[in-house]
């Protein structure tokens, strides 16, 4: 299963009713925040929704470990499923990224875990592309569907 990160991007002045409940349903209340999203029907058509205030695509294993190391919150709750602590040091943590993201593209959810879905992310370094954010992805903009060149948008980001 692959997973899908989806990034607002827009703000939310003049915003039709249906497209904000859609993009209170992904999760994305402000701007530069990010979300995970399984790639389903369901939500394909949510984000077909809400695409031109949003950009989305296929993350990968690499910006996902980069993404969880430096953005990602634990829940309140997260301990250690085997032992039933918390893990201790900072090598735990840091050897435990790449397992993170590998449990994740396996079809893990995030709450499943111990880590929150939500990510608070920076303004991209250098800016959006050169047509802005009011424009689609595909005519050179920075909003709709990016595949995988959302990694390197995230990477920019981080």
């Amino acid at each position: 299963m692959t997973l899908i990160a989806a990034i607002r991007i827009r703000g939310g002045v003049h915003l039709k009713p249906d497209t904000k409940k859609t993009l209170e349903l992904l999760g994305l209340g402000k701007n530069n925040s990010m979300v995970l999203v399984a790639d389903r029907p369901e939500t394909r058509g949510m984000l077909s929704k809400a695409q031109s205030f949003i950009a989305f695509g296929e993350i990968d294993q690499e910006t996902l470990e980069t993404l969880l190391r430096k953005r990602g919150k634990k829940t309140r709750d997260a301990t250690n499923a085997e032992t039933g602590t918390k893990p201790k040091g900072k090598n735990a943590e840091a050897e435990s990224f790449d397992k993170l993201a590998a449990q994740l593209l396996a079809g893990k959810k995030p709450e499943e875990i111990g880590i929150q879905n939500f990510f608070r992310l920076k303004a991209p370094r250098k800016g959006f592309e050169r047509l802005g954010i009011k424009q689609a992805f595909v005519i050179g903009g920075a909003s709709g569907n990016r595949g995988t060149e959302i990694n390197a948008l995230l990477k920019r980001m981080v």
